[in-house]
C-alpha cells in the first residue's frame, strides 16, 4: 500500500497539482484500497516464494550497502568490508571472534556417539541400527585460499583444489592420489656404502727367515 500511495502522489504532482491544491487528494474508496491490498499480498507472496528475490531485498551492512544474495555477499566490496571489519567496527569483530571460540567449545563438549535410528522392516523389526551421514571432514579450503579465489574473480582455481557441485572450493582428493602415483627416479645411480676393497699382500714378514 505504501508503494501505491507514493506512486499515486507522484502522478498527481507530475500532472501539475500542488499539495495545497483543492483537487489534490488520494482515492480512498473501498475498491481502490482493496486492489492495493491484494497487490501488496501478491508481491509479498512472490518475494517469499522466490529465495533469490527474497535475499535480494534483504539489506545488510551499514547504509544498506549489501543484500543477502550470493552475488552481493561474495563480491569484492563485501570481501574488503570483512577484511576492514577490525578497524571499522571493532565491537562486531570481537563478537565474531568470541562466537568462533564458543562454537569450538560446544563441539568439544558434545557427545560423539551417533543416535540410533528407528527400527525398520528391513532390519528385522526389532533391531536398532545407527545411521551415518557421509560427510568429508577436513576438505574445506583455508580462508586465505578462498579469499585469493574470490579476488581473482572466481576464474582461477588454486592448485590442489576443485569446485564441488554446490560451487564451493574444496580440497581435490585426486591431487593427493596423483602425487602418490608419481615415482621420482634419480637420473644417475648413487653408490651407497663403502667402496671396493683392494687385496694387498702382507709384506711385514717377507724377510722373517733372515733374523
Amino acid at each position: 500500500q505504501h508503494e501505491d500511495i507514493i506512486s499515486e502522489t507522484m502522478a498527481q504532482l507530475s500532472s501539475g497539482c500542488t499539495p495545497g491544491d483543492f483537487h489534490f487528494h488520494l482515492d480512498v474508496r473501498e475498491g481502490i484500497l482493496h486492489d492495493h491490498s491484494v497487490h501488496w499480498f501478491i508481491e509479498a507472496y512472490k518475494y517469499l516464494n522466490n529465495p533469490a528475490l527474497a535475499f535480494l531485498h534483504c539489506k545488510a551492512g551499514s547504509n544498506d550497502t549489501f543484500n543477502l544474495s550470493f552475488e552481493s555477499l561474495t563480491s569484492i566490496d563485501a570481501l574488503w568490508a570483512i577484511c576492514d571489519l577490525s578497524q571499522t567496527n571493532s565491537e562486531t569483530w570481537q563478537r565474531v571472534q568470541l562466537c568462533q571460540y564458543i562454537t569450538m567449545d560446544e563441539s568439544a563438549n558434545s557427545e560423539s556417539f551417533p543416535k540410533d535410528s528407528e527400527p525398520s522392516a528391513a532390519d528385522g523389526g526389532g533391531t536398532l541400527t545407527a545411521t551415518y551421514e557421509d560427510e568429508d571432514e577436513g576438505d574445506e579450503a583455508p580462508l586465505a585460499v578462498v579469499l585469493d579465489h574470490i579476488l581473482s574473480g572466481k576464474k582461477v582455481v588454486p592448485a590442489g583444489y576443485c569446485i564441488d557441485e554446490h560451487g564451493f572450493l574444496r580440497v581435490d582428493p585426486m591431487a593427493d592420489l596423483n602425487m602418490q602415483d608419481e615415482v621420482c627416479e634419480p637420473s644417475d645411480p648413487v653408490e651407497l656404502g663403502q667402496g671396493k676393497h683392494c687385496c694387498v699382500a702382507n709384506r711385514h714378514y717377507n724377510k722373517y727367515e733372515e733374523h
